[in-house]
């Protein structure tokens, strides 16, 4: 049975959603073990004994490769999510024009890397690295190497073929555990290099492994132009996104650079950041899951149904969200204590960043709406606003508070971002839910505890006791129903995990629209 807000399928009907839908759970599994592997970088970067210049220089290195992945996948995945729905014949012909445009760019990648690899004092000298030619290697093939790999699965994912890559990031863990290995066995420290090489040599398994398997699906390479001119021109507002998104993420850094912060304390914010952007990944990719059901049912007709199915699917993500969020701000210490103990006194820091995650997903749990209706031009303006509203109060905080100076921008920008966007969507669309923002309050409770009790020991149990406290408040208010869960069935969750989530829904909420 479907969601009783929703017009009702006759028996058997098939959306155009549902080959689309169980990719993405896949694409959640495959990059939470990306999240790992990045986290695992960091960790062994933070490790390494060395010069701290060049550990500084290889984090924002890594943060310059992001950009380009986010930029490819911004990009990509929202064009192939709208044309996989509502032009899915034209699958074929879009994998086509994706690989001979990937052919085009590593073309174009090899001969702009044969010269740089050739003066490889010069370009390692230029981004602050040893003058070894593994450094000239990955300067030059590692970013093309990585967007590459972004733009790939997205096909797959399109073509319903993503079971056969969700776990191969698998390889790229595997290697960063090699290494470990071997740096127990011969005890002394880890060579970048190492990493470095590490970091190429699983880019190129994952990308020749994924390029076979869109070739097979797709056939011939080949440069479709009018159909890459569509991909484009849909894709260019999520350009400028990425691009305002990468701006609020980096001018920190720049910040930091420009009052000569030291480095030590830039080092543990640059770490903070990382771990609270990967956090955000995981919402951020589920929420992907909806877009292609939001697209089918407005195209359907059934705009009014999508909107009260929104309105209380939302509130049951968000809580849990919080709740968590509100949890790890406690133990904000100890997550950078792993890293290196002196990344503790960024841990004000870091309790602010991810309370910023919950506001950045709040961003991204609209964006299935602005883009099922083509209203992406005032999403892309607010970002543009908020890297600039970052850059001005990153020049007024950051002298005087340091790290926790920029993060307290940071979760300003993204605190104004998110009520810029939901005014945009109650006047665009008349979807007026201010009350989205009220479920901060378990993330800012857990934040405030943290900058105002110093012992982890006592304010984990208190965190806790609030926890508990905010479930039984829930669970009176009857929010969660299980008519939503059964509405996501088609999704083909696995069994245990239907089963998990079913039994949660019975105990916060009531049964109802059971099949």
């Amino acid at each position: 049975m479907g969601h009783p807000l929703l017009p009702q399928e006759p028996p058997g009907a098939v959306h155009r959603s549902d080959r689309v839908l169980p990719s993405f759970l896949h694409l959640v599994a495959g990059n939470g073990l990306r999240i790992f592997f990045n986290l695992g970088a960091l960790w062994l970067v933070s490790r390494l004994s060395g010069d701290g210049a060049v550990r500084d220089t290889f984090v924002v290195y890594l943060s310059v490769v992001g950009l380009l992945e986010l930029l490819a996948g911004q990009w990509l995945l929202s064009t192939i999510l709208r044309f996989a729905t509502e032009e899915y014949t034209e699958t074929g012909r879009m994998g086509r024009t994706l690989a001979g445009t990937i052919a085009f760019w590593l073309a174009g990648a090899l001969l702009f890397c044969a010269p740089l690899a050739n003066g490889s004092e010069r370009l390692t000298s230029f981004v602050g690295l040893p003058h070894e030619p593994i450094w000239a290697l990955a300067v030059c093939a590692y970013p093309f190497l990585s967007v590459s790999r972004t733009l790939l699965p997205g096909f797959l994912q399109a073509a319903g073929r993503s079971r056969s890559f969700a776990y191969f990031p698998l390889a790229q863990p595997a290697l960063f555990a090699a290494l470990l290995m071997v740096n127990a066995v011969a005890p002394g420290p880890l060579s970048l290099a190492a990493v470095v090489a590490s970091l190429v040599l699983a880019e190129t398994a994952s990308f020749l492994f994924l390029l076979s398997r869109v070739l097979a699906v797709a056939g011939r390479p080949q440069l479709d132009g009018p159909f890459l001119s569509r991909m484009t021109a849909y894709g260019l507002p999520f350009l400028l996104m990425g691009v305002g998104a990468q701006i609020v993420q980096n001018v920190d850094i720049l910040a930091f650079q420009w009052f000569k912060l030291a480095e030590g304390r830039a080092m543990a914010y640059k770490i903070a950041y990382q771990i609270a952007g990967y956090l955000s990944m995981v919402p951020n990719m589920s929420i992907l899951v909806l877009l292609p059901l939001f697209l089918e049912r407005r195209l359907a007709g059934r705009e009014e149904g999508m909107r009260r199915y929104y309105a209380e699917l939302v509130p049951q993500f968000l809580f849990p969200l919080s709740l968590g969020l509100g949890l790890l701000c406690t133990l904000s210490g100890p997550i950078l204590a792993v890293f290196d103990p002196a990344f503790v006194n960024a841990e004000p820091a870091l309790a602010l960043l991810f309370v910023s995650v919950f506001f950045a997903t709040l961003l991204a749990i609209d964006s299935p709406l602005f883009r099922s209706y083509d209203r992406v031009w005032g999403v892309a303006a607010i970002t543009a606003g908020m890297a600039m509203a970052n850059i001005i109060l990153d020049w007024l905080l950051v002298p005087r508070y340091a790290t926790t100076g920029a993060a307290a921008a940071t979760l300003s920008v993204f605190t104004l971002a998110a009520v810029a966007r939901i005014a945009l969507l109650s006047a665009s669309l008349r979807f007026r839910h201010y009350d989205y923002l009220l479920y901060a309050a378990p993330a800012l409770a857990g934040c405030i505890l943290t900058l105002a009790v110093e012992r982890v020991a006592l304010r984990l149990p208190l965190a806790l006791l609030l926890a508990a406290l905010a479930l039984f408040l829930v669970r009176g208010t009857r929010l969660y129903r299980t008519s939503t869960l059964y509405a996501f069935e088609h999704a083909r969750l696995p069994a245990p995990l239907f089963a998990a989530l079913l039994s949660c829904y019975r105990w916060l909420g009531r049964e109802n629209g059971a099949p």
